[in-house]
């Protein structure tokens, strides 16, 4: 990644983290390989924190099976 690229990638996670709670931001495909071309585009996965309380907030029984340990 060259550095106007790094710079558009901080201040996308900086623009993130003004408004939410971010866990994790990757940098994926091309330009995470090195091998992007002038007209890549920038693949960001974005994983944000939450508690599932938050979310179901009666008991361990409405939250998704997925959950679940």
């Amino acid at each position: 990644m060259n550095a106007s690229e790094k710079a558009v990638f901080d201040k996308f996670k900086s623009l993130i983290l003004e408004r939410l709670k971010l866990y994790r931001l990757i940098l994926c495909g091309s330009r995470a390989r090195g091998d992007a071309g002038p007209s890549s585009d920038m693949d960001v996965v974005v994983i944000l924190e939450f508690v599932l309380k938050d979310i179901f907030p009666k008991d361990s029984r409405d939250y998704p099976q997925i959950c679940q340990n």
